[in-house]
This record gives structure tokens, C-alpha cells and sequence, in this order.
């Protein structure tokens, strides 16, 4: 299987302290908030039920912030569920141009990605290679099918749950949230993995 086309290539992704604060500033994140970012679809097919479980639960991941940037069937949805509960420490955003984004990206210190537990064939998410550009550790909520639980879990470059159980992805949120260290190594794994796949 082939995990990355030959056009991706990894980003240098250092940002001064200035430009973070603007941009945290910006988004409405807290500037010592570890920032958890998900960018995509927002549909059927990303489990909009489970993602609704992660934002009302996302209070229990200390010093973070979740924002949540992407459009799709599911996004109203979103957004009412944002507006009438008011949870702590996350964003929603429905579009951002791409370079703004990868702004974002720069100073984000987990990707996430999220696909409805009910897929039984093997799918591999395409705004992975986003996270991957920028050596972003994953957290991925998703159908225990996918190819992507074997890829992290064998290259140690992140982490992942089934999208059904919660508390296992505020427990996984958590570990990455307390432990920088971790998260570098991880980005490290993506680097790795590039290096012997291209």
C-alpha cells in the first residue's frame, strides 16, 4: 500500500512566539492551550454523533483548546450543538483559505481525524497528509478497519481509538495533552516514515 504520493514532503513548521500568540489570539485559544485542530469534512462519514460526544467531553483534556475547522452536511449540526451547550475550550470555524490554514497547522500540536465506527472496508483518511506535512502527532477516532489503526500503531506515530468509545479518546487526548515530549517524539515517527516511504 502506498501511504503518501510523492508530492508530499515535510513542511518546516517553526513559527516564532509572536506569530503563535497572534494566531491564538486570532482563533480565540488560550496561548499556553495545546492546540488539537481537525480539518475536513464534515459529514456522515466522520461519525458527526461521536464528534458531538468529543466536543461535550473535551473539558476533561487539561490546557487545551479543540478547534474544529471544515464544512459539510454536518456542520449546522455542529453549530447548534456549539452555540446551545457553550463547551469549554473548543472552536468551530466553517472556512478558512488554505494558507491560513497551514498557518494553523504550524502551530497545532495534535491532528485529529475522525471517520463513523460503522465503515467495514478499509478507508485512509486524505486530510491526513495535511498532519502529516507538519510531522503532526495523530489522535484518530475511527472503524477498526481502517488501514491507518496498523500504520500508528506500528510506526508509533500516534495514537487511536474506535469512534464509539469516548472515554478512551478523552484518556488518549490526555496522554498527548501532558506529555510533550511524546508528541515530539511522535512527529519524529512521521519523519521517519516519510524517509522510508518516498
Amino acid at each position: 500500500m502506498e501511504i503518501f504520493p510523492n508530492s508530499i514532503e515535510p513542511i518546516d513548521s517553526k513559527t516564532t512566539k509572536s506569530t503563535n500568540y497572534e494566531l491564538k489570539d486570532k482563533y480565540q485559544i488560550p496561548h499556553r492551550a495545546n492546540l488539537f485542530i481537525y480539518g475536513g469534512n464534515l459529514g456522515k462519514p466522520q461519525g458527526p454523533d461521536f464528534l458531538l460526544k468529543v466536543i461535550e467531553n473535551f473539558y476533561k483534556v487539561d490546557n487545551s483548546f479543540l478547534l474544529i475547522v471544515g464544512s459539510g452536511t454536518e456542520y449546522e449540526k455542529i453549530k447548534h450543538f456549539i452555540e446551545t451547550t457553550h463547551p469549554k475550550n473548543v472552536g468551530l470555524v466553517q472556512f478558512l483559505p488554505k494558507i491560513e490554514y497551514d498557518q494553523l497547522l504550524k502551530i497545532a500540536d495534535v491532528g485529529l481525524i475522525f471517520l463513523d465506527r460503522r465503515f467495514t472496508i478499509p478507508n485512509f483518511p486524505s486530510r491526513l497528509t495535511s498532519y502529516l506535512e507538519y510531522s503532526i502527532p495523530i489522535l484518530a477516532a475511527t472503524d477498526k478497519h481502517t488501514d491507518l489503526k496498523d500504520i500508528l500503531n506500528q510506526s508509533k506515530s500516534g495514537l487511536w481509538c474506535e469512534s464509539e468509545d469516548i472515554d478512551s479518546f478523552i484518556t488518549l487526548a490526555r496522554k498527548l495533552a501532558n506529555n510533550e515530549m511524546l508528541r515530539k517524539e511522535m512527529g519524529e515517527k512521521w519523519k521517519e516514515l516519510f524517509r522510508r516511504t518516498l
